[in-house]
């Protein structure tokens, strides 16, 4: 399996687990996730764009190479181990339009909330790396 399709099996079950929860306030779909979260696994071989608020520099030691989309995707991920882990998306609209993907995480019921959120153009199908933005918590 592509190391897209593994991403995109966790997130799956981030999702799936996030909706039992019961945690989330607003009426949320799972269904509105999927086309933001697969637009952004399927650019994460796409090179951040060095400068913008994605770029975090060398984020895997022994990897060759400047900074993937996918290696930020990664990390957040294998780092979500343990915890409450939520991971929502959604478009403004189907076609051309304006998308983003959050993944928050909390150690435990206490601990403070750590966020990713990841903000991108869908652009005749294909997210646009070069429109990526992250809001990323201290």
């Amino acid at each position: 399996m592509r190391p897209a399709g593994c991403l995109l099996c966790l997130i799956a079950t981030l999702l799936a687990f996030g909706a039992r929860s019961g945690k989330n306030q607003a009426k949320y779909d799972p269904e509105d996730a999927i086309r933001p979260i697969r637009a952004l696994l399927a650019i994460s071989e796409e090179p951040v764009k060095p400068g913008s608020s994605c770029d975090k520099g060398r984020l895997i030691a022994k990897k060759p190479g400047s900074q993937q989309i996918g290696d930020m995707l990664a990390i957040l991920l294998a780092y979500h181990n343990l915890g409450i882990n939520v991971v929502q998306g959604s478009c403004e609209k189907e076609g051309d339009s304006s998308c983003s993907v959050s993944l928050k995480h909390k150690r435990s019921t206490e601990a403070e909330e750590e966020y990713a959120v990841f903000k991108f153009k869908i652009l005749k199908g294909k997210a646009q790396a070069d429109s990526l933005e992250c809001e990323l918590s201290p």
